[in-house]
């Protein structure tokens, strides 16, 4: 028994998120703050900086 995919989202009774992640994380992003992570070191000061 088949549903379409707009079928399943009407019935929806409470919140839906959406979680992404990647095979990895040792190349995406901040190689340096990841290994500080790992290490249970805080991150670094300018980690969100523009």
């Amino acid at each position: 028994m088949a549903k379409d995919l707009s079928t399943l989202f009407d019935g929806f009774a409470a919140e839906a998120f959406r979680l992404e992640t990647l095979d990895g994380y040792g190349k995406s992003g901040s190689v340096e703050a990841y290994g500080l992570f790992r290490e249970g070191r805080e991150k670094p000061a300018d980690y969100n900086a523009d």
